[in-house]
């Protein structure tokens, strides 16, 4: 039972990051990359680092291949690191996380867009495909960063992330198709046009956007901050 609970989850995860990889996918045909890079070729480091690797531009994945280890010494490059499960954020360094048999420990680079699909309830990742949309997934800039986006091969829309006072701005190349955008922590936000946006959290660590379809510049600020 939790064998098939655990393949449950991650066929869940996998399949909300299916619009990523197919992106991912789009761009290294374009542009003759390779969607897993070691970390040598992704931030140069030494070659001898071999337990880790960047998945589809943003994703550091660290698995734990050693049977009953339940911990991994994780080397954060530099640019921030956001936990995938739980939010928490990592600068640069090295950290010894918790890796238990249910979770491989996989961070979510900073000023990341990252398309994906959520359960149109809840937000988060879902089995069921006739309940599933289409959303942003971001995290917090440390300086500008650029994303394009690859729907097909013949369309693509560019995305600019860039810190402000108190959080942060993400501007889209064209009027924005993703009526659903998911943060980590607590947020508050507002369009080019002013006035604040329905937010809600779909998980205690979560904060969820709902937004009109067509927008191109969005101001997020973090609660507390």
């Amino acid at each position: 039972p939790e064998a098939e609970e655990n393949f449950r989850y991650y066929y869940a995860m996998r399949q909300s990051m299916m619009d990523k990889i197919y992106s991912t996918a789009v761009r290294c045909s374009v542009e003759g990359d390779t969607m897993m890079k070691p970390m040598a070729a992704a931030f140069h480091l030494s070659p001898e680092l071999d337990s880790q690797y960047l998945f589809c531009d943003d994703y550091l994945v660290c698995p734990v291949t050693e049977q009953g280890r339940t911990s991994a010494l994780v080397v954060f490059p530099e640019d921030g690191w956001t936990d995938l499960y739980t939010g928490e954020r990592h600068g640069a360094g090295e950290a010894v996380l918790p890796a238990p048999p249910d979770r491989i420990p996989v961070f979510i680079r900073a000023g990341a867009v990252i398309p994906a699909r959520i359960h149109e309830e809840s937000a988060l990742p879902a089995l069921a495909p006739e309940r599933m949309r289409q959303a942003l997934l971001l995290t917090p800039p440390l300086a500008k960063r650029e994303t394009r986006i690859y729907p097909s091969p013949e369309e693509s829309t560019a995305f600019c992330s860039e810190p402000c006072p108190g959080g942060f701005m993400v501007t889209a190349g064209g009027p924005c198709g993703y009526n659903t955008i998911l943060l980590y922590g607590k947020w508050e936000a507002e369009t080019e046009e002013g006035g604040g946006l329905s937010c809600y959290a779909p998980a205690p660590h979560m904060t969820a956007v709902r937004l009109a379809r067509g927008w191109r510049k969005l101001r997020l600020w973090e609660v507390g901050q």
